[in-house]
């Protein structure tokens, strides 16, 4: 079988998608990329072809979507491809179009809904009636929360029979030595994102500034490591960033890759976001013990369970978001390790990527989900 998995970059590939390809590769399968080009594409596999697609960040693009669906068209046809695997909302509607022309079974990913659901706009509406069209007999969603399959069903937009529920991409459970959380005598938070406003930047800065007013004699810090994103509508004014660089405690590190080592330096990380998928990195800090704080939204409450592995806080709200923050701060040493060895627990048992993947194979070959 000829199988083409779509992403918006060769990076998420890589991060997330890796694994299913080299299961399916064993399973006898030929695998075909179909992303933007980027510095990751090095390490593809030279037995996986890689095609550059033709996409844009834009919502709506008639020139460019026309191009996309042309795009679609003329690779399903000229590598014969079976199955479409789609995991963005541009890539599954235009890819899923295109399949249910011509009769390609497709998984479509709803890894999250974002910035355009937020703001519950035009856009939204536009990108409902879309996913109503390219549902067929041989599509099949899956999502990655239980609200936003909810949402889907109770819209109408799609049907239970081709609706599913799996743990995100999951997580690769590797035995990697942990670094303990140890007692010492400052306290670090760390936010690991882009930096836009609904992942709940301007609430964590906020309280940041509050948090260290309201402790002057305790030594805490807070990092903040991602890129501005201006392509995003979302993206925090870089003024902000600025103004808030001159506050020691609050250290703004822009992007970087070995993200492990950073959430191991850590004592908590904090994602106050409005609304998630499924958050990988609190998934990553959970697997290498180390506790988190995030909003009670669709997604990160899926991971973080409110004093077993973390805490939660309101949407929104500096003020919860604060008193989240300070509650953390009065945990004893042995309550705080507690919480990491809950969080590691709890992501072997619900989040493996191996698991995701059966899901995956259960689909392809017509197995009862």
């Amino acid at each position: 079988m000829n199988i083409a998995i779509s992403t918006n970059s060769i990076w998420n590939f890589i991060k997330f998608r890796k694994e299913l390809a080299k299961s399916l590769q064993k399973e006898g399968h030929k695998i075909f990329i179909l992303s933007k080009d980027d510095k990751y594409k090095k390490y593809i596999k030279k037995n996986i072809k890689f095609i550059k697609i033709p996409i844009n960040r834009n919502p709506i693009s008639i020139i460019n979507d026309f191009l996309l669906i042309i795009f679609f068209f003329k690779i399903f046809k000229k590598y014969k491809i079976n199955l479409f695997l789609g995991f963005s909302h541009k890539i599954n509607i235009y890819g899923g179009f295109v399949c249910k022309i011509k009769n390609i079974k497709c998984i479509l990913n709803l890894t999250g809904l974002g910035t355009a659901f937020i703001r519950d706009g035009l856009t939204k509406k536009i990108i409902f009636l879309l996913y109503k069209i390219i549902n067929f007999k041989k599509s099949f969603f899956l999502f990655h929360n239980s609200y936003d399959k909810s949402l889907f069903l109770k819209k109408n937009i799609l049907n239970s029979k081709n609706c599913f529920l799996i743990p995100g991409s999951g997580i690769k459970i590797t035995r990697k030595k942990i670094k303990k959380l140890k007692k010492r005598n400052f306290l670090l938070f760390t936010f690991i994102g882009r930096l836009l406003v609904h992942k709940g930047l301007l609430e964590l800065l906020g309280a940041a500034e509050k948090v260290l007013q309201m402790n002057k004699k305790k030594k805490i810090f807070f990092n903040i490591i991602g890129n501005l994103d201006k392509a995003n509508v979302s993206s925090v004014d870089k003024n902000l960033i600025l103004k808030y660089s001159k506050n020691k405690r609050i250290n703004f590190l822009g992007y970087k890759e070995n993200i492990d080592n950073f959430i191991s330096k850590s004592d908590c990380i904090v994602l106050p976001s409005y609304r998630e998928g499924l958050p990988r990195i609190l998934l990553e800090s959970l697997l290498l013990e180390r506790p988190a704080i995030a909003t009670d939204v669709p997604g990160c409450n899926r991971i973080i369970r409110n004093n077993f592995n973390g805490i939660l806080c309101k949407s929104r709200d500096i003020n919860s978001l604060v008193e989240a923050i300070n509650k953390f701060i009065t945990f004893s040493i042995n309550k705080r390790q507690r919480l990491a060895i809950n969080g590691r627990k709890f992501v072997e048992k619900k989040f493996d990527e191996k698991k995701v993947i059966k899901k995956y194979l259960k689909l392809i070959y017509h197995e009862k989900y």
